[in-house]
Order: C-alpha cells, then sequence, then structure tokens
C-alpha cells in the first residue's frame, strides 16, 4: 500500500487502515509506504518537507517504496490518490515490474484533471494495470479522463468502532478536514439562527477564518481538532446531526460512519453522496437555504429523526470491510 496511513487522520488513511487490516485477516501480507516516520510494524515512513511535501514523498516515497518491493518480495503495489502516490507506484513499476493497481479516491480527479495537472492523471492511468474507485460518481469522473475499465469497487464501515453508544446528543456536527472544498463556511452559515451547539471536528488551512466566522456569526461553536481513536465514535453518538457540506465529495466515508453510529445525517447533492443517502436514510441539501431548512426540519421532528436513525443503520449494516477486501483480493489475483 502507497499512501496516508494512521497516525494520519482523513478520509483516505482510514480507508487503507481499514483495507490493509481486512485484507490481513483474510491471510495476505501487507506492507505500507506512508508521509513521515512510522515505527509501526510493516509500515514504512518517508521524509517529508512541509513545504513541498508532494515532492518530497514522490522522491523518497520512490525510493523507500522501491526498497520494501525487493526486500519483501511484494506481488502487488496498491497505490492510494492519484498524485503522488499513484506517481509513486508507477514509477516503482518501471523500476521492479511488479503490478500497480491504483485508486482513485475522488478529490484527487477533482485536483488532478484541469490544465497541466491533467498530465500527471494521465501518466499514472498509462502505467497502471488496474485503477479501482471509490463511488460510481468517481468511476465516471475516470472515465471521461480516459480509463474507461476504472472498476468501482465498494467501500465499508467498521461496525465494531462505529456503532450507537446510546449517549446524550448535544450538537450539530461536522466531521472532516477544514479545507475550502469541504465548505464548512456553508454549513456555518445555515446554523444561523439555530440555537444549537455546533461542533467542528477536524483540522486543515481554513480553520483560523472559520473560527472568524463563528464567532462573526454568533454561534455556540467548538473547534475540537483533529480527533483519533475512540474519540471520533464517541463524538459522532454524542451529536444530534452529522453534516457533510462538501461542494465536491467522491465518496463521503464519514456518511457511513455516523449512520453506523445512529446519527443522522445531511449531506450535499454532489458526486457519491447520493450513492449513500437516499432521501429516506438521511437527508440531501444543494443550497444553504436548504441545509438551514433540512436541519431545523430534523432537529424539530423527532419522529423523523427516529426513521432517519433506523434506516441509516440498517444501510451502514450493508458495507462491509471484508467484502472490500475479498474484491480486491480478486482484483490481485488477475495480475499474479
Amino acid at each position: 500500500m502507497i499512501g496516508l496511513y494512521p497516525p494520519h487522520v482523513g478520509g483516505i488513511a482510514s480507508y487503507v487502515s481499514n483495507l490493509t487490516h481486512s485484507l490481513e485477516e483474510q491471510g495476505h501480507a501487507v506492507y505500507v509506504v506512508t508521509y513521515g516516520s512510522s515505527t509501526q510494524p510493516r509500515v514504512y515512513g518517508t521524509p517529508v518537507t512541509s513545504r513541498g511535501r508532494g515532492l518530497s514523498f514522490l522522491l523518497w516515497g520512490t525510493k523507500i517504496a522501491l526498497r520494501a518491493v525487493q526486500k519483501e518480495d511484494i506481488d502487488i503495489i496498491h497505490a492510494h490518490y492519484l498524485v503522488p502516490p499513484g506517481l509513486v507506484g508507477g514509477w516503482v513499476k518501471c523500476l521492479s515490474g511488479v503490478p500497480l493497481v491504483v485508486t482513485c479516491h475522488g478529490s484527487d480527479i477533482f485536483l488532478f484533471s484541469q490544465g497541466w495537472k491533467k498530465l500527471f492523471t494521465q501518466l499514472v492511468m498509462r502505467h497502471a494495470d488496474c485503477i479501482t474507485t471509490n463511488s460510481q460518481a468517481t468511476r465516471k469522473a475516470v472515465e471521461i479522463l480516459g480509463a474507461d475499465d476504472a472498476v468501482y469497487v465498494p467501500s465499508g464501515v467498521d461496525r465494531t468502532r462505529f456503532t450507537p453508544l446510546h449517549l446524550q446528543r448535544e450538537a450539530v456536527t461536522y466531521v472532516g478536514a477544514l479545507e475550502q472544498v469541504k465548505c464548512v463556511d456553508t454549513f456555518l452559515r445555515a446554523m444561523q439562527g439555530i440555537p444549537e451547539k455546533v461542533w467542528i471536528i477536524g483540522d486543515g488551512t481554513r480553520r483560523r477564518q472559520l473560527e472568524t466566522l463563528a464567532q462573526d456569526l454568533n454561534l455556540n461553536c467548538t473547534f475540537w481538532g483533529y480527533r483519533t481513536g475512540a474519540a471520533v465514535p464517541e463524538l459522532m453518538n454524542r451529536s444530534k446531526i452529522i453534516v457533510l457540506p462538501s461542494g465536491h465529495e467522491g465518496f463521503g466515508l464519514t456518511v457511513l460512519e455516523a449512520m453506523a453510529c445512529g446519527t443522522p445525517v445531511i449531506g450535499r447533492k454532489t458526486g457519491g453522496i447520493p450513492e449513500i443517502i437516499t432521501g429516506e436514510n438521511g437527508m440531501l441539501f444543494t443550497t444553504e437555504s436548504e441545509l438551514h431548512t433540512a436541519i431545523g426540519t430534523l432537529l424539530s421532528n423527532t419522529q423523523l429523526w427516529g426513521e432517519i436513525q433506523k434506516k441509516g443503520l440498517k444501510t451502514a449494516a450493508q458495507w462491509s470491510w471484508d467484502r472490500t477486501a475479498h474484491t480486491y483480493s480478486q482484483i490481485y489475483s488477475r495480475y499474479l
């Protein structure tokens, strides 16, 4: 595996971690090359700089991944995210001859599909033996860029970790990175006039601006920063609603995790989110005013809240990392 991995947080790190553990449970020996130092078994860290992190990972990641491939007698390289992990995987494949699978997570397509950056995407796609995606929406976006045979592999949710805890619910919550594409400002403005606590779980480059906006809107808002381990499921269980306001989202693993905790979700109608939220197991919105109305409706209608909670739990039960790992095992076997 090449890509983000705990203690890094976020959707991709969680995806790689869950997939790794499920593959190991099915008898595979999995090694990971990730950003920064690591003392975990079978995890190779790489020295990266805060400035030029992508370039430093491209250079060091290629060197260390090639060393891991040769030392551990690796059969398959699986890169998560087009650039730089996909580029690292492509270079290592060229140097070692080991087959390459690249998983597109959605935001990479969004970032690397225009102008000169598109050249990197096309380069990775040419070198990959198989392109997989985390949603049908991501698959369609990949096909537009020329990967006609991309394979959609459904994700999973860890229901041993994300499960109902029956705690007192206190706030309307966002969980994720604080970056422009996540549109957390839309969520904060939509909360104006709604007398509820607001929780922001995550961090990123826009934290200061969002903290200022929350103060200007006079919201009772707590910025929790990044949380790991049991803290995230606990905070989800203490939330009345989880909101995913992203302007673009390849899949939205947070939605499934919230559903598994028994917390109703509201998500923007974009990317892969409507593949999870049907309108019966959660609510969809397109504009800020629609989000404001949806939050108010869900908070005031306890019957609707309960119905969405039950249907969300049923939805989460249909997604399994074991099934995801089994599908990847079948994909890997094609190239061995």
